[in-house]
């Protein structure tokens, strides 16, 4: 029988704030600064041939991340399963959580977790801290942490129905047993022994709550698709959006988490779907006027919902998606028309009585499942996928500075069938959306030859052994026309062979940019990686080829690392200071 893979831990502490690869909202399911690693099973033969000694020792860290320094780790977890769930419970911190479980959970299923109090260097083995009734060790499949206690932490066995609550870290875990399925937690931030689960395997969606750490949970409602917890300086607001016999939903608000009715208010009925970002109450209806066209109602808290105002024309408005909310209130967002054609607006107006959009971009990159790309590759390879996870746009904010944005435009005709990555071109606005323009990538490579497919030399008159180093040679570079820099999103990261690493900005380092893509008329399945110090308006490439990355110590520090699936196995980190 084929051996499975042990299983190594490396953690690198990069000082600064946590990065993000991705402007979209993270998964509700997922907390955005636990990182899951996944093993792929079709890797397994070849990874099981490499000698354990290959690996580098283990680096004991002479100083905290706090001292500034950047220290790399490895440690031998001597484990199998091929998914990881890896936590740093953060600045201030010696403390690093990392479950490792296997990839689909059932009956037969089993976990192990560890926890590292000396910043990853080594790790504990603490699954029997974690313990069923009847003796055995639970198998948790998730573990969710308080935004601000650094040291509180719920983990969840949907199995066995069971949570197990710590507030000091691990040290002590107190369980608990529930007679429904703690699917998903979510914390209220300004009181602490609150939080939130929301069983979301059975027919009913019921939200329950708890008011001491998890000891006693009382019923919120029923038939709940969403909720949010939504907090003002005065109070602490819970909205739901509440599944009806109609299967529409009706949204409700309370200050009590539904406690006394007196305390419950009406905000909308008759939605098709329901969600909060930032200060801005979002709503879609049927239009009950034209047949397939929905409404977007948009309000503030406090406030009533208003119907958007889109420029006229004949199109039919299928989905909507919110892709950002300015600091200065404006709305940007995604609409489709039909399976291939989506556009980007963004508000003008947004008040309590009048809510009006503009076309800011035709053809953007955007998947809505059952509604747009339903019969290409993507549909195949998200059927299992929750439509919420499933749900993407090629559209990136840059961290740390306002108005910039990159975003994927479809060229005209492509069809379901048709549609690839080398359908796509980038473009970015530094307007917030008023003005796009293509990008205007570097002229040579990171050795310094002009780019192919875009610059080309004119080498008249020159030797033959010619060294464009050393000698100028009337070198003359003529760029193609169209040519341009092209960016990898979403879009190329689940196209199956390219898997594009995403572009990866953060707000601690403002203006610094890593991004995967190429140079030439649109996007080429071959790609290398670029780098721009000034938020996208100028570019240098500095890898060839596909790489992981991240940005430390305030864009002081940038790490590389070769992507395995189209660079082959490495065992070398680069950096760049």
């Amino acid at each position: 029988m084929r051996g499975r893979p042990l299983c190594y831990v490396a953690v690198i502490f990069l000082l600064g704030a946590p990065t993000s690869s991705s402007a979209l909202r993270p998964p509700p399911n997922q907390n955005p600064n636990i990182y899951e690693i996944v093993g792929d099973m079709s890797d397994v033969g070849v990874r099981r041939k490499r000698d354990s000694g290959q690996l580098p020792d283990n680096v004991v860290p002479s100083a905290s991340p706090s001292d500034g320094a950047n220290i790399t780790t490895v440690f031998d977890l001597q484990d199998s399963h091929l998914h990881l769930m890896v936590h740093w419970a953060g600045r201030g911190s010696s403390i690093v959580f990392c479950l490792a479980r296997d990839q689909g959970i059932d009956e037969n299923s089993t976990s192990r977790f560890f926890i590292s109090s000396d910043y990853g260097s080594t790790f504990k083995d603490v699954s029997s801290r974690m313990k069923l009734e009847d003796g055995k060790t639970a198998t948790i499949n998730k573990f969710f942490y308080h935004p601000d206690n650094h040291c509180y932490y719920v983990f969840t066995d949907v199995i066995h129905k069971m949570i197990f609550v710590t507030l000091d870290c691990g040290e002590t875990i107190k369980p608990y047993t529930v007679d429904f399925v703690p699917n998903h937690v979510e914390f209220d931030k300004k009181t602490e022994p609150r939080f939130l689960i929301h069983e979301r395997g059975n027919s009913n969606f019921t939200l329950y709550a708890t008011e001491n750490f998890g000891e006693t949970f009382n019923v919120v409602g029923e038939f709940i698709k969403n909720f949010y917890i939504y907090h003002t300086e005065a109070e602490t607001v819970l909205y739901v959006s509440r599944l009806e016999p109609t299967r529409t939903l009706t949204v409700l608000a309370s200050t009590d988490f539904f406690k006394d009715p007196k305390n419950t208010k009406v905000v909308i009925t008759g939605a098709e779907e329901f969600e909060i970002q930032e200060d801005f109450l979002f709503a879609v209806k049927n239009d009950t006027k034209r047949s397939g066209h929905k409404l977007l109602y948009v309000g503030r808290h406090d406030q009533r919902l208003t119907a958007g105002q889109f420029p006229e024309s004949d199109l039919s408005f299928l989905t909507y998606y919110v892709v950002d909310v300015t600091e200065d209130g404006s709305i940007m967002l995604i609409a489709s028309h039909n399976a291939t054609y989506t556009n980007l607006y963004v508000s003008d107006v947004v008040a309590e009585h009048e809510v009006q959009f503009s076309l800011s971009l035709e053809r953007i990159m955007h998947y809505a499942p059952k509604t747009t790309w339903r019969n290409s590759w993507l549909s195949s390879l998200l059927e299992s996928t929750p439509d919420s996870e499933a749900t993407f746009a090629d559209f990136y904010k840059i961290a740390g500075l306002r108005g910039v944005y990159l975003a994927s435009q479809l060229e005209q005709g492509v069809t379901e069938s048709t549609i690839r990555p080398n359908n796509l071109t980038t473009l970015i606005t530094f307007d917030a959306g008023s003005t796009w323009t293509s990008i205007d990538g570097p002229e040579t490579d990171n050795l310094g030859h002009p780019l192919l497919g875009c610059y080309q030399e004119n080498r008249k008159g020159c030797p033959k052994n010619w060294d464009p180093r050393t000698h100028l040679c009337n070198r003359v570079e003529t760029k193609e026309k169209n040519c341009s820099l092209h960016i990898a999103q979403q879009m190329s990261r689940k196209y199956p062979s390219t898997r594009s690493i995403p572009v990866l900005t953060t707000p601690a380092a403002p203006g610094v940019v890593l991004a995967t893509g190429s140079m030439g008329k649109k996007l080429n399945t071959r790609t290398n990686v670029f780098l721009s110090a000034d938020a996208g308006v100028s570019w240098h490439q500095v890898l060839q080829g596909n790489y992981y990355y991240n940005i430390g110590d305030h864009g002081g520090v940038i790490v590389a690392v070769k992507y395995f699936k189209t660079e082959g196995y490495t065992n070398q980190l680069l950096y760049s200071t």
